[in-house]
């Protein structure tokens, strides 16, 4: 097994395995393993997610954004899987939680969920 950092505006570690084949070694894949890889953008709105410092709409919008943008790693796609989950729970909460306020309320809440630009 060879480690290696992750590329620039990334951390974590690239993994290639090696196995022998007819007495030489040879790499099991021709690309290492990016799994353990996650880019700092993704850290950053993970943090902001955790804090509560934006709402999940535009959290959500900046997600969709960054990943049509950016590069993404094989850590950045688990991270971002995990951070879509907790937006939509949040957001369910959020709907939930207004079914007893007033009707104005809960059709600021929709609209806002309504405006999350999906590319």
């Amino acid at each position: 097994m060879a480690n290696q950092s992750c590329p620039g505006g990334a951390k974590g570690l690239a993994r290639w395995s090696c196995a022998y084949y007819d007495g030489r070694p040879h790499w099991t894949s021709l690309l290492p393993d990016m799994s353990d890889c996650s880019s700092l953008w993704i850290s950053h709105l993970e943090s902001q997610l955790n804090s509560n410092s934006q709402s999940m709409v535009s959290l959500a919008d900046e997600l969709s954004k960054k990943s049509s943008e950016k590069i993404m790693f094989g850590g950045d796609l688990y991270r971002a899987s995990d951070m879509i989950n907790h937006m939509v729970v949040r957001m369910e909460q959020a709907i939930y939680e207004s079914r007893d306020d007033d009707q104005q309320r809960r059709s600021h809440v929709v609209k806002e969920l309504l405006t999350v630009r999906l590319n």
